[in-house]
């Protein structure tokens, strides 16, 4: 049976979204025969799905756009970026994991007060997180760093936004 311009048309807008499944039960072809005429006009499924799957992401060091999974959390276009961008002073980060890792590769893996080692948090001393100097930050245990924020109750604040007492 020859395809009509109206089943042609109708496979190009629906193909993609909707797959060979849907298009051939509501042509009433086959699902080989919606794939064979479609590849024949071009048009890949598997093409579309990469489309899906990807997003735009602009590399954070050369502000260069990249393609990467959704799933994935990349932030740098390659591996040279991403090396440039650890090497960044600690006042021009902006990711806490990798301030984090930088402050115990370069201090430890303890709580600056009292040396526990198995939960580490970063603080920031003047309890302003955009304030990234290496001078501002401390590496504390989940007890010392609640004792900061909500025993002294220094600028500690509660899910509706009153203070903590």
């Amino acid at each position: 049976m020859k395809w009509t311009q109206k089943q042609i048309e109708y496979l190009k807008k629906q193909f993609l979204p909707n797959g060979a499944k849907v298009v051939a039960s509501e042509l009433k072809r086959s699902i080989r025969s919606v794939r064979k005429k479609a590849y024949n006009l071009g048009i890949r499924r598997k093409e579309y799905n990469k489309l899906i799957n990807y997003e735009i992401k602009k590399c954070l060091i050369c502000n260069k756009k990249f393609t990467s999974l959704k799933q994935k959390n990349r932030k740098y276009c390659s591996v040279d970026c991403k090396n440039e961008g650890h090497k960044k002073p600690y006042e021009d980060l902006s990711c806490q994991d990798i301030i984090k890792k930088r402050l115990i590769t370069e201090r430890g893996y303890k709580c600056e007060l009292c040396g526990y080692n198995i939960i580490i948090v970063v603080h920031h001393k003047d309890l302003d997180n955009s304030n990234n100097k290496k001078g501002n930050l401390q590496l504390l245990c989940p007890n010392h760093h609640y004792e900061i924020h909500y025993k002294n109750n220094q600028g500690a604040v509660g899910k509706l936004g009153t203070p903590l007492r």
